[in-house]
């Protein structure tokens, strides 16, 4: 009678051992799913810092430069200022061809950073305040409304008063 109790213990702890890797193995799973989502997020708030710090660095230039703030408008499809990328670096510059340099070194920066990144900048001349936004695909957000704008791009806006 013990030799067959024996014969029975051991065929259950096989099934024990079966089920423990099947729960262990949806475990992992899980925890896979997990890893991918945490990724995801984590370049979500990659390129929002990037839009965010581009934004700022544009509102820093016109506060920089705000005798002629107005040549810091930009809408989107507007073509890039024609200056050489060392202009102001190497050679000593106007007002004027400091605006058109930061404008074509920012907006290269914005291109480089985002992907399919564009702008506005926006003037508020009565309350002398300046709108910028920006604008970038995220593929992780792309259905989401709350952040969007109509073709599905990611949008950071932040206003300055000059």
């Amino acid at each position: 009678m013990t030799i067959d109790f024996m014969k029975r213990q051991r065929g259950v702890s096989l099934v024990e051992v079966l089920v423990a890797i099947l729960v262990i193995g949806i475990g992992m799973l899980g925890v896979m799913g997990l890893q991918g989502r945490a990724l995801q997020h984590s370049q979500q708030s990659y390129l929002h810092g990037q839009a965010m710090l581009l934004a700022n660095d544009m509102a820093d230039r016109i506060r920089l430069n705000r005798g002629v703030a107005s040549r810091y408008r930009l809408e989107v499809g507007d073509p890039l200022p024609s200056v050489a990328d060392n202009q102001c670096i190497a050679n000593a510059c106007t007002v004027s061809q400091l605006a058109d340099w930061d404008m074509r070194v920012w907006r290269q920066s914005l291109l480089n950073a985002l992907p399919q990144g564009e702008a506005e900048i926006k003037e508020d001349v009565a309350d002398e305040q300046y709108t910028i936004i920006v604008r970038y695909v995220d593929e992780v957000k792309a259905n989401d409304n709350n952040h969007n704008d109509q073709a599905g791009k990611s949008i950071v806006q932040i206003t300055i008063q000059i």
